[in-house]
């Protein structure tokens, strides 16, 4: 959904993605990655948000996680978009193998 704003400006909701680093230990599988919120509504120019499908966090290394574990985590927006949140949720679920 795209909604118009002052001149040149506009707001949509995306989804945020998880941008995961590193690899968990040979011991543990990965069961799932959840964000919270998973979707934003973000606020910028018209031609830079026509191009912009998702929202991507910093990285979050897999490196140390040995279960489950939650991290409140910065986003990585462009320049020129802003968003409600400076922070989301991520939820690791890890399991041994």
């Amino acid at each position: 959904m795209t909604v118009h704003l002052a001149k040149g400006l506009i707001k949509k909701i995306v989804p945020v993605t998880v941008d995961l680093v590193n690899n968990l230990s040979d011991e543990y599988q990965l069961d799932s990655v959840t964000v919270e919120p998973a979707q934003l509504e973000v606020t910028g120019d018209e031609k830079l948000l026509e191009r912009l499908a998702s929202i991507p966090t910093m990285a979050v290394s897999l490196e140390g996680v040995d279960g489950d574990t939650t991290r409140d985590v910065e986003l990585a927006a462009p320049a020129g978009v802003t968003t409600p949140n400076k922070k989301v949720t991520v939820k690791i679920k890890a399991t041994k193998k």
